[in-house]
């Protein structure tokens, strides 16, 4: 058994809306293609062509791993990764320096266990309070960044 991503190519950069396109083969009936985002399942078809429409402005521009992983009807899979170079274009910086609690409140950090995180970086802030301050960039939809814009 085996699985291929066609597109997009391991090595490419990557904007804007990408057509992710797999191909499998098997002397059985394939059941299924799981499409993966760093580790993340993100799609799931059983039809060929198999393929789904990846929106790369909901991810962190960066390096990534898209994965394929095909199932056949009798339980083997095998799996591709094409290991690629999001880069959208960032336009204009967005950076606000407000308490952490603040961030929280409107939606730029979330809470876990009284300590404030970045949402989408995940980056750790300090006490979820008042008498914290932070400065936070977006770098992408609901993804936001420690420090000044770049």
């Amino acid at each position: 058994m085996t699985v291929v991503l066609l597109t997009p190519a391991s090595g490419a950069t990557v904007s804007g809306t990408v057509s992710a396109v797999a191909q499998a083969t098997s002397g059985y009936t394939i059941t299924q293609v799981q499409f993966s985002l760093d580790g993340t399942v993100v799609a799931t078809t059983p039809f060929a062509p198999y393929g789904y429409s990846w929106d790369t402005t909901q991810t962190a521009n960066g390096a990534h791993a898209l994965g394929a992983k095909a199932f056949d009807i009798t339980g083997n899979t095998a799996v591709a990764v094409a290991n690629v170079t999001v880069q959208n274009d960032a336009g204009t910086c967005s950076a606000i320096t407000a308490s952490n609690y603040a961030h929280v409140q409107a939606g730029r950090a979330h809470d876990m266990g009284g300590n404030a995180y970045a949402n989408g970086s995940n980056q750790s802030m300090g006490l979820d309070n008042t008498f914290y301050a932070t400065l936070l960039h977006q770098t992408g939809p609901n993804y936001w960044v420690i420090g000044a814009c770049p």
